[in-house]
């Protein structure tokens, strides 16, 4: 199971954060930061709600309780299935070119879909 810091680390670097940046949206020096993302020390409760909302992800995928990092605890924030939270995460790991060929598909089949 990946660390509290790891997630944190991941998750930043997902959006292309700067840990300076992140740092400074939830209040803290990029000397912390850092030592939260490589465990040396573990955030308060408050940070870890700050951090979760600007990574846009929950407080429990942050501190382990699930791994499901596109569920956000908030009634506004739809839940995404297993299945979607699949797609997000291969969807992920494909190269921009794979990326853009998927978008394309999946416009296609939605255009099909809606003639129907």
């Amino acid at each position: 199971m990946k660390t509290i810091g790891e997630r944190i680390r991941g998750l930043r670097e997902d959006l292309d954060m700067s840990q300076v940046r992140l740092a400074g949206i939830v209040g803290v020096t990029k000397a912390t930061m850092s030592k939260y993302e490589n465990n040396v020390a573990i955030p308060k409760a408050d940070l870890i709600g700050k951090m979760a909302s600007t990574l846009n992800t929950s407080a429990d995928y942050l501190v382990g309780l699930t791994d499901n990092q596109f569920t956000r605890g908030t009634s506004d924030a739809p839940r995404l299935s297993d299945a979607e939270t699949e797609l997000v995460l291969r969807f992920k790991a494909l190269s921009a070119e794979n990326k853009f060929r998927l978008l394309e598909r999946a416009e296609a089949l939605a255009e099909r879909q809606n003639e129907r």
